[in-house]
């Protein structure tokens, strides 16, 4: 998502990044209509596919950062222009969208007006106020930013979190509900819990921008930099690793609900971006003869070559079953970073075509299209809906019109002069070492521990599972694995067996569906019975469950929850809409923390608790896959280790 104020001239990045950015927008504007007159649901398949588009722009942010900042001198400093670049516009963006969230009846001008006089009033603070301040005032306002995303975590994780949902949703003052929610996602610390709704879909990706931005100087670079002298076997070797590894990183998400916004699968194209980036720096001759070939084609052929390439991943995705999506995604991260390798040879066809002024133009505001797209489809919505061919192309073309009109004053707010800038003193990076041996180490350790901790239970390590006997599951399921278009609501009732009930943890998954007009949603709600009240309610996106994984229903603990009976509910929220999950019955299961206080003072009891839970993970097929997963990164760096 970053613009490289480094390399104008290969102007066909810019413009693959305004092609990016067509794919999400299309993604989330109604295009039904539109698609009728195409066979196979041929323009879902060329423009419907938002995350493709969020992959090129991993892509081209791995390559970018490496170009312009291959070595920091200060990971602070480093961070610093990274928070400069980004956070005037989100913010501006955010508080948009929060005033939406806060009046969602509020007049349609009145809302078109806060996106042009909120990011005004930012462009006046940050260019006549902060902008003329010495470094001083300026590292002292980014570190108290720092401070603020800390706080605001804390108080997420350690109290928002700490209290049902119901308390949040329902009992908490609205001012301070939604003020809490605008704070979260101005700060962008939504993966700390699983309460706060993010005020615009995009944002996630951010959340993972912002997480390689902060591991980017401290982890990526002291590897490269290690990694490089080494032999072109052991390089290879490594890539290898590295990609088994973010494989085992994308199981633990499955279990871990605070990383599953950011995706790990995804992560594999902030690395080949990066090895793209090395390649062109110190292989660049290599790399324009092996993609010499695209310079003797037409360029239609070019561009049916890229289509076929999305297609094909489109068409894998729907065809083959859900459970292989992420993997489906990180092999695709190869055949799309070719693409990008191609069209950093300004000769091929390829590069000529996405060197259109069009494209480079929309790739220059592509960061203010892609904060600004949502809010506008959403007035264009309340305007005017469309009803047949006709309207549909007509709704499409004036919302992206507008869209880019917006974007334009935008980037000229709040972009336009942090480039200013930036083009002055980019280039004035030294590299500041971090050991890569205890880089390597630390990452072997934190690995093991993590699978240890998340293998070992499924809410955390000092806890106890008990299963859930599908027999008193209402109404009685004809099979296992129950679809819930058939059942809209499913109850499980139960008793508690100890103190400190945690969380309901069963086997979820969304079927591949074509794109479905309707919205839905998973509505899931705990109470005990005989009260009125729930305990906890709580809505999950059914973009949630895409891996057929047990999935934790988290809630704040229930001290007192031993003896006592429960009702966990399962619904959609939408009887008209045809999408749907599905529920594995014989997978239920309640998780209870231990007495962390009894295991830990007691040396005997806590040897035995920590081998039962070593038992476990190697009685756990997933576990020893995530392990075997991890195991070639581990004897990797071992060997690296030793032989330095």
């Amino acid at each position: 998502m970053e613009k490289d104020a480094s390399s104008s001239r290969l102007l066909a990045l810019d413009g693959l990044r305004g092609f990016a950015i067509l794919l999400v927008f299309f993604n989330h504007i109604t295009t039904s209509y539109l698609s009728h007159i195409f066979p196979f649901d041929m323009l879902g398949w060329l423009l419907g596919d938002g995350v493709t588009g969020v992959t090129f722009l991993f892509i081209l942010s791995g390559f970018l950062m490496a170009s312009i900042y291959p070595t920091p001198s200060s990971s602070l400093r480093f961070l610093q222009k990274r928070y400069t670049r980004i956070f005037p516009l989100f913010l501006s963006m955010s508080m948009v969208m929060f005033f939406y969230h806060l009046f969602p009846k509020v007049q349609t001008v009145f809302l078109l007006g806060s996106i042009f006089l909120i990011p005004f009033l930012t462009h006046l603070i940050w260019v006549y106020l902060v902008k003329p301040r010495n470094t001083t005032v300026k590292r002292f306002l980014f570190i108290s930013f720092l401070i603020l995303q800390g706080i605001i975590g804390l108080f997420y994780l350690l109290w928002v979190m700490r209290h049902p949902p119901i308390v949040f949703n329902q009992l908490m003052p609205a001012s301070i509900r939604e003020g809490t929610i605008y704070l979260v996602n101005a700060t962008l610390t939504l993966p700390f819990g699983d309460y706060i709704p993010m005020l615009d879909g995009v944002y996630w990706t951010l959340v993972a921008e912002v997480l390689f931005y902060i591991l980017y100087p401290v982890l990526v670079v002291p590897i490269i930099e290690f990694i490089r002298p080494q032999s072109k076997r052991i390089k290879g070797l490594f890539f290898i690793t590295i990609i088994l590894l973010i494989a085992g990183v994308t199981l633990l998400s499955r279990r871990i609900l605070v990383m599953s916004m950011i995706q790990p699968a995804l992560w594999l194209y902030f690395v080949t971006g990066i090895i793209l980036a090395n390649i062109f720096k110190y292989k660049e001759i290599a790399l324009s003869r092996f993609t010499s070939i695209f310079t003797h084609i037409p360029v239609v052929l070019g561009v049916l070559i890229f289509v076929a390439v999305l297609c094909s991943e489109h068409l894998a995705e729907i065809y083959l079953p859900s459970s292989v999506g992420p993997w489906i995604r990180m092999s695709y991260a190869i055949p799309l970073t070719f693409l990008v390798g191609i069209l950093l040879n300004q000769k091929t066809s390829l590069s000529k075509f996405f060197s259109n002024r069009i494209w480079v133009y929309l790739g220059t505001i592509s960061y203010s299209l892609y904060l600004c797209h949502a809010i506008i489809i959403h007035m264009a919505e309340r305007i005017f809906v469309p009803t047949n061919f006709l309207t549909n192309l007509l709704y499409v073309a004036a919302t992206f019109i507008a869209t880019v009109l917006i974007a334009s004053f935008l980037f000229r707010m709040l972009e336009k002069p942090y480039f200013s800038k930036a083009a002055k003193s980019h280039n004035k990076e030294r590299y500041m070492k971090y050991h890569p041996l205890r880089i390597l180490s630390i990452t072997m350790v934190s690995y093991l521990i993590v699978l240890l901790l998340t293998y070992s239970s499924q809410f955390n390590f000092f806890s106890s599972t008990y299963p859930l006997k599908s027999e008193n599951i209402t109404p009685t399921p004809k099979e296992a694995v129950t679809s819930l278009y058939d059942y809209p609501i499913l109850q499980i009732r139960f008793d508690g067996q100890a103190s400190d009930l945690g969380l309901i943890a069963v086997r979820v998954n969304h079927p591949k569906q074509k794109p479905q007009l309707s919205y839905q949603s998973l509505v899931f709600s705990l109470k005990e019975v005989g009260r009125e009240q729930p305990l906890a309610v709580t809505t999950y996106t059914l973009d949630y469950f895409n891996s057929n994984s047990i999935f934790p229903f988290g809630f704040p603990r229930i001290h007192d929850s031993a003896k006592k009976k429960y009702i966990a509910t399962f619904a959609l929220s939408n009887k008209a809409s045809s999408s749907y999950v599905t529920i594995d019955t014989t997978t239920f299961q309640a998780v209870y923390p231990a007495d962390k206080k009894s295991v830990l003072t007691h040396p005997q009891e806590f040897v035995a608790f920590l081998k039962s839970k070593i038992v476990s993970i190697f009685a756990s097929r997933d576990a020893l896959i995530t392990l075997l997963l991890g195991l070639p990164f581990i004897i990797t760096s071992l060997y690296l280790i030793k032989k330095r």
